[in-house]
């Protein structure tokens, strides 16, 4: 049976938690995933910053409204055009507003086991505050980064970004969510703590444990599943 990867949100959000409630979130899990995602979205940040290359130099940038029309042009259905268009107008207006010269940094993304590749970050870094940040964005408008699934995030970004290159080990690390205002979707920042980050050997085992869990709930489903379709209307 094929072990189907987490999405890096859901992973994030599931991994922090004790073994009993672990089982009950992946037990509730939709491994499916949603009808649609961020995608085309997430695809535009990296034009809506138009970071210079690492020699300096630098790209005219897309304007908004191509950048907006790519992302429509992406989208498989209304609803998904609706809440992509809503967040790249949200970051292109944010990222304006509150950070400069962005550079172009690529970032591998980072493996977990056989499990295959996460990825936390952007390709490219600027500059918030007078420091260089590395940003990750979170676009769900509910049941998005708890403050344990941004620990993991950012303890994730720590060891990829911070300890992989001492030229950014004092950078600062970001993570944008998108959620749900009184009245209209809002942008929250929340910034690194140093001082509360997993090392890589708890990481690897709240990873460990999450996907051992996932593995048996999988199981449990791939034995009940046919059951019930070989019981048939009486069964």
């Amino acid at each position: 049976m094929k072990l189907r990867r987490l999405p890096e949100t859901d992973l994030a959000r599931i991994a922090p938690l004790p073994a009993a409630m672990k089982r009950r979130a992946l037990q509730s899990f939709n491994s499916g995933g949603g009808s649609w995602s961020y995608e085309p979205a997430r695809s535009q940040n990296f034009n809506i910053a138009n970071p210079s290359n690492p020699l300096g130099l630098i790209s005219p940038r897309p304007s908004i409204d191509k950048i907006k029309e790519i992302v429509s042009r992406r989208c498989r259905c209304d609803e998904q055009e609706e809440s992509c268009l809503e967040v790249v107008d949200l970051f292109d207006h944010w990222y304006r507003q509150k950070s400069s010269g962005a550079v172009e940094r690529v970032v591998p993304s980072m493996a977990i086991g056989s499990l295959g590749l996460v990825r936390y970050w952007e390709n490219f870094f600027f500059q918030l505050n007078g420091r260089n940040t590395f940003l990750f964005i979170d676009y769900r408008r509910t049941n998005g980064l708890t403050a344990h699934a941004r620990k993991f995030v950012f303890s994730m970004m720590h060891q990829q970004i911070r300890l992989a290159d001492p030229d950014f080990f004092d950078s600062n690390l970001l993570v944008l969510r998108f959620p749900q205002g009184k009245e209209e979707r809002v942008i929250s920042e929340s910034c690194v703590n140093d001082d509360d980050l997993y090392s890589l050997a708890e990481l690897s085992q709240l990873i460990d444990e999450t996907y051992s869990i996932w593995r048996e709930v999988l199981a449990e489903r791939h034995i009940v599943e046919p059951k019930r379709a070989a019981g048939g209307m009486f069964g």
